[in-house]
């Protein structure tokens, strides 16, 4: 007689067998930049999906499961926030990078000068002006 339990149980091993192969030939073989877009979008998709997991078990009555699921989890969010700054800083330097559009223009064109950074050179100006 053929225990069904034995074979779903050796189906999911060779499945996730067979997953962790294809997930580390994927590591292997990938663009560094893939690997950390595909960090960043699980770390999004943990940060979103628990909170919404752990309201789920408590308002279906399963409060136990979801004390034992915030004892799993958040031991490694609080150590994944440590990094979570160092994860995302190349967004912080796109933001560095752009360019300031919070000018104030009429505080410039009440001087009497155009909204410049330098201060306008006469010379120049007249040089232009008879060019």
């Amino acid at each position: 007689m053929i225990d069904f339990d034995v074979v779903a149980y050796a189906t999911l091993g060779v499945s996730l067998s067979v997953s962790a192969v294809q997930v580390g030939r994927w590591v292997l073989n990938a663009n560094p930049r893939a690997i950390i877009n595909a960090e960043r979008s699980s770390l999004a998709g943990l940060v979103v999906l628990t909170p919404l997991v752990l309201l789920w078990l408590v308002m279906s009555g399963r409060t136990t499961l979801g004390v034992m699921f915030a004892a799993f989890i958040l031991p490694g969010l609080a150590q994944g926030g440590l990094r979570w700054s160092a994860l995302f800083s190349p967004l912080h330097l796109i933001r560095a990078n752009r360019p300031d559009r919070t000018q104030n223009f009429a505080a410039d064109i009440a001087r009497g000068r155009a909204a410049m950074h330098d201060p306008i050179d006469p010379i120049l100006v007249r040089q232009a002006v008879l060019a």
